[in-house]
């Protein structure tokens, strides 16, 4: 590809990073004047996610449709096709990052100590409800902004693996202002960047990583009630307690930030690598050489 051809898809993908904080900017105004978010956290998130996954589908569906030849659909462009096999891929993406948690809190609770206590919420199933509801948006919004149209087009700039692994940084870089993050935290984010990049790059669209992110938020958050990333947005009835050497459990950030986190994510990676084929992804613009892994 030429030079000035890697350069315009760089100036796209400069472009979608634009549209994303536009789409954030422009969800979370319109959220608040809803719900305010200091008062009641959880409906603010309710609202603000989708909207902000509205807005960013509508942003990026306008740069397909000026940029992009020839147009895909809208949902197709972003890497979400209702083609056959997407509620496979999703459902094997859930039960992947279930697994990958499931193995975290066994680890803890073997060498270290896992304890639960239900918690009184009130109103318990309208509020399960809203954190389901929080995360399979948050998942998807996620997915499309950092493993969707924005490194679709980065790869036509830089190639797969460069690609790749920036947005695996640029993925770690948005939890920073989570609190009680750790250097081993940020490495850890990203290296999950990575295997959802690779879980896209082998299946061709964001199912299975959409699956993947959305269980292991909810697996960790709601099943076992343990912090995500540093917060506590998907507990719903059951509080969960790690203890044991912050390598063990991540501290105060959770097992994104322990040596634990570590393993169970290199182990997800090789498990994907075994049972998914590489496929040519349906890129923007004009078709270039094979993106497959």
């Amino acid at each position: 590809m030429s030079l000035p051809t890697r350069l315009l898809h760089g100036w796209r993908f400069c472009l979608a990073v634009l549209f994303f904080l536009l789409a954030q900017i422009l969800a979370a105004t319109l959220g608040g004047i809803f719900f305010d978010p200091k008062a009641s956290r959880l409906a603010f998130e309710a609202a603000f996610r989708p909207l902000a996954l509205l807005f960013l589908l509508m942003l990026f569906g306008l740069l397909a449709k000026f940029f992009d030849r020839p147009p895909q659909p809208l949902l197709a462009g972003q890497g979400i096709p209702l083609s056959s096999g997407w509620k496979r891929d999703l459902g094997l993406g859930a039960a992947l990052g279930f697994a990958m948690i499931s193995l975290c809190v066994a680890v803890i609770a073997v060498f270290g100590q896992y304890s639960f206590a239900a918690q009184s919420v009130p109103d318990l199933l309208p509020h399960l409800a809203l954190v389901l509801w929080i995360g399979i948006t948050a998942a998807t919004l996620e997915e499309i902004a950092f493993r969707g149209y924005p490194f679709m087009t980065l790869i036509k700039a830089i190639g797969r693996w460069p690609a790749a692994i920036a947005m695996s940084l640029l993925f770690a870089a948005g939890h920073l202002l989570n609190p009680h993050w750790t250097y081993l935290g940020f490495a850890n984010t990203a290296l999950v960047g990575l295997l959802l990049s690779l879980s896209f790059l082998r299946t061709g669209a964001l199912w299975m990583a959409i699956g993947i992110h959305f269980a292991w938020n909810i697996a960790l958050g709601t099943l076992y009630g343990l912090l995500v990333s540093g917060v506590d947005l998907f507990a719903a009835g059951i509080k969960g307690s790690a203890a044991g050497h912050p390598w063990l459990t991540g501290g105060n950030y959770g097992v994104e930030a322990s040596l634990t986190g570590s393993f169970s994510i290199l182990l997800g990676l090789a498990v994907l690598l075994l049972a998914t084929r590489p496929k040519k992804i349906a890129a923007p613009q004009n078709p270039e050489p094979d993106l497959s892994l």
